[in-house]
């Protein structure tokens, strides 16, 4: 028997839950003492939570004290449930639901789906909370059923980036997952790819074994074109150096997924050559130098191929970089892919972008000099164009005597070597 006493001491508590009159304190401490009751205080908590009159702290509280009990009736859960759905509560109000759910444990597990919802909340504190509760519940919920498998995917895969233990308990979730539930859908595969492309490559660069066998499984099981994807592609100075690590793991690794890259892939040059005049990553400069080096062994004609043209717009830009070095490197680069660049139609369409830098006074001294000598290379096609441009330069440093004086000139004279333009630019200058 309960009591008479019991309930009214039960009474007692509840009304001051309930009451608009009593203080937050006061409802707090009503509630630690109702869970005294066990069952018999499920119903009043129950009303607690779902009495919107109630501040947000005192519904938390009574969320949290029905988490505190443990497993608990049905109509408990689908109360946190409904609590955790409704978007008008506080993050705080959603949050503990989620961690009571958590607390209840396996009879929860009809707020899995709500949960799995939550994973990707744009509050990191109820994404959390949602991930331990869901894992308190069943530690495969993954699995339940295949909607919840379905959509757990992307959530599993960017747990692939984050701690070592996450990457791993990911992995092995991953690869349970029916491969027919995996998205086949263009924008979500590519972004699946990307993120199990990053994966692997970081595990691949921490001799996490078994994280990299499972991951390359999927992949090529699920995404037979993987390697051409833009994403493998990027990794490419990644993989190379990985290969020459002294981890026979690493290196093997790094070299089969290297010898599965089409060299002459439309992506590819491109990327390599982004990442040779990256101005923002020394390392990645680097990185990219040793790539063309094993570039140049898978296809010696590398430097003839269409992707390889298309790279000359992005390196006539680096010619005029603000680091000397990017400069150099975009020189060589351009002699490697067209020794007669200066000529062609491409450096044409950049001239006046290239213009655009010399008139800029926002850039330094040297790079509007560079820009300069860079329109001198194109030779008298660009004469005309370039005619007004110059004018107005060496009006603005005739007095000066500088640098860019000088590197105007000298353009000039191999825009014009036989000098039969040199009248017209004089009286350019004169007027």
């Amino acid at each position: 028997m309960f009591g008479f006493n019991n309930d009214k001491k039960l009474e007692k508590w509840v009304n001051i839950c309930t009451s608009p009159e009593c203080t937050k304190e006061e409802k707090n401490k009503a509630i630690k003492e109702i869970t005294k009751f066990k069952s018999k205080a499920i119903p009043h908590l129950i009303t607690s939570l779902s009495n919107k009159d109630n501040s947000g702290h005192v519904r938390g509280a009574a969320a949290i004290a029905l988490g505190e009990m443990g497993p608990t009736s049905a109509s408990a859960v689908q109360s946190l449930d409904t609590l955790l759905n409704d978007k008008d509560n506080s993050v705080h109000v959603r949050r503990v639901a989620a961690i009571a759910l958590g607390e209840i444990g396996a009879t929860a597990a009809t707020a899995v789906p709500s949960l799995v919802t939550l994973l990707d909340d744009s509050e990191s504190e109820l994404s959390s909370a949602a991930k331990k509760a869901l894992n308190k519940i069943d530690q495969q919920w993954w699995l339940q059923n295949s909607d919840i498998s379905r959509r757990a995917i992307p959530w599993l895969v960017k747990a692939l980036l984050e701690s070592d233990k996450e990457a791993r308990d990911a992995a092995v979730a991953l690869e349970k997952i029916d491969p027919q539930l995996w998205p086949q859908n263009e924008t979500e595969r590519h972004q699946i790819i990307r993120h199990l492309v990053m994966a692997l490559v970081k595990a691949l660069l921490k001799s996490n074994t078994n994280i990299r066998r499972t991951l390359s499984e999927i992949l090529d099981k699920l995404y037979p074109q993987w390697l051409q994807s833009e994403t493998a592609i990027r990794h490419i100075p990644v993989l190379v150096r990985a290969r020459g690590d002294s981890l026979f793991e690493i290196s093997n690794g790094a070299k089969k997924l290297l010898d599965k890259i089409d060299p002459v892939d439309e992506k590819t040059i491109p990327s390599l050559v982004e990442a040779r005049i990256d101005s923002k990553s020394d390392i990645r400069r680097k990185l990219a130098a040793e790539a063309f080096k094993v570039l140049e062994d898978l296809d010696p004609e590398w430097s003839e191929s269409a992707p390889a043209h298309s790279t000359i717009p992005s390196l006539i830009k680096a010619l005029v970089d603000n680091e000397r070095d990017i400069r150099h490197i975009a020189d060589e680069l351009l002699m490697k892919i067209e020794p007669l660049w200066a000529r062609g139609e491409a450096a044409r369409r950049m001239v006046p972008y290239l213009v655009g830098v010399l008139r800029a006074n926002s850039h330094q001294m040297d790079v509007r000099c560079a820009a300069a000598e860079t329109l001198g290379k194109m030779g008298p096609a660009v004469a005309k164009e370039v005619i007004p441009q110059f004018t107005l330069t060496l009006k603005e440093n005739k007095a000066k005597a500088n640098r860019l004086l000088f590197a105007v000139e000298g353009a000039w004279n191999k825009i014009d070597p036989s000098g039969e333009l040199q009248k017209l630019l004089n009286n350019h200058v004169q007027s």
